[in-house]
């Protein structure tokens, strides 16, 4: 069996969980995730069946319980306004083998400029760019949310990124991340790659990208295959719509004026690493 469809099918068996769970607190979509989760019977009992057959590699054992604890760290923002386990569970997702990879891959991208403006999107844990930082001496901008940057804790946890990894870096809050006018034409690079970031969806972060990007800048996105069921209803928990497939996002990014467009795929998770016209 392909190792990409266990993925799937272990997402798929983790809805019933995470079901379950959210019975217990107020999510505010709800309703509409329980009628999910109810409608996948079928496809849960067939996936169910399939991995019985076989023993999961520890790739796929560390991804179940990255998302179990995913699930947990919902319910304890929700339930409780704890956002610790929000931020531990964005930095388990970035330990993810296939996740991992392919940050690598686009951290050793050869075209990259010495010592880039960095745009990072929205995230707890601004891990790409601490790390272009440390090895290319890069100027960082993390773009938030204000919903987001005004939480604490996060706050706290993107100082200690930045104190960590010796970045020169800033924050800019923002009310709408479709509209950053401030840091237009600004940046050598943009990464979007973190569950928070998923969350801005395709069409905001593609068009953030052509907003912030100087001519000749480099767009690089690692994103999750939720275009496929078993990840597609497994992340709405998180409020993260469907990206679209590989190929379409190269043909989208292609029209919108984006060239040497290349695509990695690892698993349930594929990078973009594009250079604007």
């Amino acid at each position: 069996m392909y190792a990409g469809s266990l993925y799937y099918d272990v997402s798929l068996t983790l809805v019933p969980e995470a079901v379950r769970l959210l019975r217990e607190f107020d999510h505010p979509n709800k309703a509409e995730l329980l009628q999910a989760g109810s409608q996948l019977y079928s496809f849960v009992a067939n996936a169910s069946e399939r991995l019985r057959a076989i023993t999961l590699p520890p790739e796929l054992q560390q991804f179940r319980e990255v998302m179990r604890y995913g699930f947990l760290s919902l319910k304890r923002v929700f339930a409780e306004g704890d956002w610790r386990a929000h931020v531990l569970f964005t930095e388990l997702v970035a330990e993810l083998k296939p996740y991992r990879h392919l940050l690598e891959w686009l951290l050793r991208a050869p075209s990259l400029p010495s010592k880039p403006s960095v745009v990072e999107v929205n995230t707890v844990a601004p891990l790409f760019s601490a790390k272009l930082s440390a090895g290319a001496g890069a100027s960082v901008t993390l773009v938030q949310k204000r919903e987001l940057a005004e939480v604490s804790i996060v706050g706290e946890v993107v100082e200690e990124y930045f104190r960590r990894y010796d970045v020169q870096g800033q924050v800019v809050e923002l009310e709408d991340l479709s509209r950053p006018a401030a840091l237009k034409g600004t940046a050598d690079v943009i990464f979007a790659g973190s569950p928070d970031a998923w969350k801005v969806g395709w069409d905001t972060l593609l068009s953030l990208a052509l907003t912030v990007l100087k001519p000749k800048g480099y767009l690089a996105y690692l994103l999750p295959g939720n275009f496929r069921e078993g990840l597609k209803t497994l992340l709405r928990f998180w409020d993260i719509s469907p990206f679209p497939e590989p190929l379409q996002a190269v043909e989208r990014l292609r029209k919108s004026g984006f060239g040497n467009v290349i695509v990695n795929t690892q698993e349930c998770f594929y990078a973009i690493f594009a250079q604007r016209r």
